[in-house]
This record gives C-alpha cells, sequence and structure tokens, in this order.
C-alpha cells in the first residue's frame, strides 16, 4: 500500500535549518510507514519554501532525501487550492 495526499509541514527560523528538519522529519515519516505497511514515493514527493514577503530567504533548486534530489517548487495543490511560496 502507499500513503496518498500526505502533508508535513516544517518550521525554523533559516533556510539550513528547514532544509534539515525537513529530512529528519521525512525520514520519520518514512519510518512510520514502513511500521504501517505503507510505502511512501519520493518520486512523486514536492518541496515547497513558504515564506513571507518581507522575509529573504534563500533556498536551493532541490533537496535530496532518500539519496534523490527533489525539485523545491514556486507552487503546490493542497486540498484542491493552488498554493505559492508566499502563501497566495
Amino acid at each position: 500500500m502507499f500513503e496518498d495526499d500526505t502533508s508535513l509541514f516544517v518550521t525554523r527560523e533559516s533556510a539550513e535549518e528547514v532544509i534539515d528538519e525537513a529530512k529528519v522529519t521525512t525520514d520519520s515519516f518514512k519510518d512510520w510507514c514502513s511500521r504501517n505497511k505503507l510505502s511512501m514515493n519520493i518520486n512523486k514527493s514536492e518541496i515547497v519554501v513558504f515564506s513571507t514577503e518581507r522575509s529573504k530567504v534563500t533556498v536551493p533548486i532541490s533537496i535530496d532525501l532518500e539519496d534523490k534530489s527533489v525539485t523545491i517548487n514556486q507552487l503546490t495543490k493542497f486540498l484542491g487550492i493552488y498554493i505559492d511560496q508566499k502563501l497566495k
């Protein structure tokens, strides 16, 4: 079985802290999926770094999760609504 439509949110002060915490959170979620006989498909995963208009966050192009490079997108669809990186 596959997990479907799961969202993981990470909040930290800097982009570096967000990336580190995203890796830890993803690993924890992967372990949870394994214990519950589910699979996480990293190839279908999306990453969006949300920030405010005033923040000057420097975001990398991609993040390596499970030895795969996951591109950071500027837009995602969440519960049928498109949300961009500035939460608009």
